[in-house]
């Protein structure tokens, strides 16, 4: 499996869990479900928890004051330019 492949595998799981189950401090319980269920995701020493959140970021969901969900929306590429 690519890094790539295995890239978009944990960011589909992710983006399967509820909302309420997305926010920034279940990216924790998030990581450790993967080590256990699903651990060619996550081989030792090669995916560390910074690097899964930091694949996750973009589909994370926060609540603000009022317990309305929040969706972070993805920042877009600039397209590359050929020189």
């Amino acid at each position: 499996m690519t890094e790539t492949e295995r890239e978009v595998q944990i960011v589909a799981l992710w983006r399967g869990r509820p909302p309420e189950q997305r926010g920034s401090e279940d990216v924790i319980s998030f990581y450790q479900w993967l080590v256990d269920y699903a651990p060619w995701l996550v081989p030792p020493g090669t995916l560390s928890l910074d690097q899964v959140r930091a694949l996750v970021l973009a589909d994370t969901v926060e609540t603000d004051s009022l317990s309305n969900p929040v969706v972070k929306e993805p920042r877009r590429r600039r397209p590359r330019h050929e020189r």
